[in-house]
């Protein structure tokens, strides 16, 4: 009886501890809730600075008012998060830091107001410089143009009048002069824009000197009244150009003194609201480790406690055992047997119960896919094989263009909740009866077997994504997240041919940049398609039988003749020029192939001979690292080193010209030179010609074919000349192709001449 007496009293002691023990712990958890909320909003607080940052440097980058005004949101946002914050707080030395933490994100947002104040008065002053360099453009080349005509008149109608001939020639050389002076402001103050540098103004102001004292010069010699007018008109604009750029420079100043002020505040911003969150990390983890403590006490006691019953009522069990032991042994050996045998069936019904829950298992894992619990690829090609031929199905596939940029900028976990997202959205907008499957990793198809989806269903379902922004709960924090989807449609087709005319309509729409395509027999991709693989199997073939070869085509220099290394592919006793397979194979390891071969194979013609050699370099190949490699290798295993020229396609398109500088200075190191080829022809400018430092510049042959039938080309192809010299930079022309062309390129002055009526490619040099 005392045995039960206790049984009954210690539940009640253990549930009195226990509240004890709960109610000091629920304080302290409140406690520790109130720091990990004010710990919270200061990283809130930092996370906004960090993105005021980002956006802060966007605006200086872009020069985009749209990022200024963001900041200025975000900022705001920051300081009315800091201003809940302190009132959160009762220690007097944590209000004194968000005291802190509010007035350096005030004076930071002061700071950023003056400079896009600043910033916003240097867009108005440089459309003011445009505006000005326009007009002195425009009035110096009337002067250019007019002197030239007056200078060729009087060449034409010369009688003897030599002084009045001498005036005439001085004339029109101060306007070349000044024409080439103006050309020089113009490129210096474009790169003054693009990166603020004072000796780019001195250089500057060299040349408005230049040009003043050029303009004078040329107002005293002339002596027509209309020309002395416009040198005079002339020498106004640049008195008002130099006005202009001093306000400008003065702007440029202020504008940088009061960047560095920002990005002082800013970081002050940073680390202020930083000392406050390790302050409240401190007394955060000196708050855990009291619940700790308790939590642990609270444990030991119960267990003591519960330790203390077991022992009381193993007793009584140990006593019913006894008991029950007993009665087991007058239990005959037949019951004895049978209950084994039944044991024995129980055991087998559980494996084979087991077995048949790891084949679901297995079958779910191979017919769906675990991330988005839609059924995959596998699945749905055994559906489509269970279809009758005669039967036929309509069908949509979804395209998350940019899934792979979303991986890139967030992270691959990121990503796999966007599919989860997605996917889940798009079972709910899909009709009832069709089937959504997940065919690859950003690829969606929904397959209607009884015909009933209409194009209006894969419209709507585009439109929704395209105006609905994901929101991606990760870490406590919501990412906004847009999709970019490209939609194909199939009609009433075999089940057969489901996959095959979904691919060729998302391949032709990629071919068009289309974002909605519907299947028909009239795309022409399959022929497409058949001619890549057509040209891949001819260039494979071809690497494999050792049928590419280089052709050498001679370039006349003043000192020397050297050969431009140009591939060709060997084709029944023809040669193919590039332009028949080069484009098909791009996006291959072939194109790579190529060149390597053109690499080894032109430095194994020139290894034992004097002249120099010029290979072509798209700039696939400069970014491609084991080109680079093997170009190097070649470069030192054959020993021609400043005999190779690197020639440098400027059609390319450069995504990124850091690219090519750094493969430029690479390769310069272990001797190779450099050419721009095709020069006149591309986008790039006269700052990134100057930054790559070239030996040899390549004038395009559609400028040069044309120097006997059009002016334009020309003084364009003179002016090239005249800039290259200035630079010190040698010239070759392209496409000297009769003897007309020849004749103006010499007068010209261009250093170099390549074209048929120098001499045709050949695959042997004499």
């Amino acid at each position: 009886m005392s045995i039960k007496r206790v049984l009954i009293f210690i539940p009640f002691l253990v549930i009195v501890t226990f509240m004890i023990f709960f109610y000091f712990f629920s304080l302290d958890l409140q406690k520790l809730e109130d720091k990990n909320i004010k710990a919270s909003l200061s990283n809130q607080i930092i996370k906004l600075m960090l993105e005021a940052r980002i956006k802060e440097k966007d605006f200086i980058l872009m020069g985009n008012i749209n990022d200024a005004n963001e900041v200025q949101n975000i900022v705001k946002n920051a300081i009315s998060i800091a201003n809940k914050l302190q009132k959160n707080f009762t220690n007097p030395q944590n209000i004194q830091l968000v005291s802190n933490v509010i007035t350096n994100i005030k004076q930071y947002f002061a700071i950023f107001e003056k400079y896009t104040s600043i910033y916003k008065d240097l867009l108005d002053i440089q459309k003011d410089l445009e505006k000005h360099v326009n007009i002195l453009q425009h009035i110096v080349l009337q002067i250019y143009i007019i002197q030239e005509k007056q200078k060729s008149t009087v060449l034409h109608q010369f009688s003897g009048n030599l002084n009045y001939l001498t005036d005439e020639v001085q004339e029109a050389t101060l306007s070349e002069r000044i024409l080439t002076e103006l050309l020089f402001l113009i490129i210096n103050e474009l790169k003054l824009r693009t990166n603020y540098d004072k000796n780019q103004v001195q250089l500057i102001e060299n040349h408005i000197q230049s040009l003043k004292r050029y303009a004078t010069k040329l107002r005293d010699s002339v002596e027509k009244v209309q020309n002395k007018k416009m040198v005079d008109n002339l020498l106004q604009k640049l008195q008002e150009f130099e006005i202009v750029f001093y306000r400008y420079l003065d702007l440029q100043n202020r504008a940088f003194n009061v960047f560095h002020s920002m990005q002082k505040e800013a970081s002050e911003v940073i680390q202020s609201v930083i000392r406050l969150r390790e302050d409240q990390k401190l007394e955060r983890n000196r708050l855990i480790d009291i619940l700790t403590k308790r939590y642990i006490y609270l444990v030991l006691s119960i267990g003591a406690l519960l330790s203390v019953i077991i022992l009381f009522v193993s007793k009584l069990i140990i006593e019913d055992l006894n008991k029950i032991n007993e009665s087991a042994k007058k239990i005959t050996v037949k019951k004895f047997h049978f209950r084994e045998f039944k044991k024995l069936a129980a055991k087998i019904v559980s494996i084979l119960k087991e077995e048949l829950q790891l084949l679901r298992q297995l079958e779910y894992k191979t017919y769906y896919d675990l991330l988005t619990n839609l059924p995959n690829k596998l699945k749905l090609e055994e559906d489509l094989n269970n279809i009758h031929e005669r039967f036929l199905v309509n069908a949509y596939l979804f395209d998350i263009k940019n899934f792979s940029l979303i991986n890139e900028y967030y992270s691959t976990e990121i990503g796999d909740r966007v599919l989860q997202e997605f996917a889940k959205q798009l079972r709910a907008l899909i009709p009832k009866g069709c089937s959504l499957y997940r065919y690859s990793a950003d690829e969606f198809i929904v397959v209607d077997f009884k015909r009933s989806l209409s194009r209006d269903v894969g419209e709507h379902i585009y439109k929704v994504f395209q105006e609905k922004i994901l929101r991606i709960k990760f870490n406590n924090d919501v990412l906004p997240i847009n999709l970019e989807l490209k939609v194909v449609c199939v009609k009433e087709t075999q089940a057969k041919d489901l996959i095959r005319k979904l691919y060729l309509a998302l391949m032709y729409a990629n071919q068009k940049d289309l974002n909605y395509v519907e299947y028909s027999d009239g795309m022409d991709v399959e022929k497409d398609v058949a001619k890549k693989f057509e040209a891949i199997h001819f260039v494979k073939k071809a690497l494999q039988e050792d049928n590419v070869v280089p052709v050498f085509q001679k370039i006349v220099k003043p000192d020397r003749v050297s050969y431009e290394c140009l591939i060709r592919i060997k084709e029944k006793g023809r040669l193919l020029t590039p332009g028949s397979f080069i484009d098909n194979i791009k996006n291959t390891a072939l194109y790579y192939e190529l060149t390597k071969v053109m690499i080894r194979k032109s430095c194994e013609t020139f290894y034992n001979r004097e002249e120099e050699f010029s290979i072509n370099f798209s700039y696939r190949d400069v970014v491609r690292e084991e080109i680079k490699k093997y170009l190097i290798d070649c470069i030192e295993r054959y020993k021609v080193q400043n005999r190779i020229i690197i020639e440098l396609l400027e059609t390319d398109v450069i995504e990124d010209f850091k690219d090519v500088i750094q493969f430029v200075n690479n390769v310069k190191q272990y001797g190779a030179k450099i050419a721009i080829d095709d020069f006149g022809s591309g986008y790039n400018n006269f700052s990134n010609l100057i930054e790559i430092k070239p030996h040899y510049l390549k004038i395009d042959g559609s400028l040069i074919k044309n120097l006997d039938k059009n002016k334009d080309a020309y003084i364009i192809v003179k002016h090239i000349n005249a800039f290259a010299k200035d630079l010190g930079i040698p010239t070759i022309a392209e496409y000297v192709y009769n003897e007309t062309i020849y004749k103006i390129v010499v007068k010209l002055g261009i250093d170099g001449y390549q074209g048929y009526y120098i001499d045709k490619p050949k695959e042997i040099i004499s």
